[in-house]
């Protein structure tokens, strides 16, 4: 049984439905099924969104802010302060 996990802050609740349906339509979770039509009718596929409060996070012994994660993940760029 596929198992997602997202880290996420301050999602309201429309935005974890459309990131659970996104998960399932982009076949990240449907890819490895045999029946991935079956994601939609059975509990087979589990997605939970985790709301993670701003300053949460820490790296290089400080608390890590959102924007300084985001500008890791898309540019390999870490500011150390």
């Amino acid at each position: 049984m596929p198992f997602v996990e997202v880290f996420a802050s301050g999602v309201p609740e429309d935005r974890k439905k459309m990131i659970c349906e996104q998960l399932v339509a982009a076949a990240v979770l449907a890819a490895p099924d045999d029946q991935p039509d079956r994601l939609y009718s059975e509990p087979v596929a589990w997605v939970q969104v985790i709301d993670i409060a701003e300053g949460a996070w820490g790296a290089l012994g400080r608390p890590v802010r959102f924007p300084e994660i985001a500008n890791y993940v898309t540019t390999g760029a870490f500011a150390h302060s």
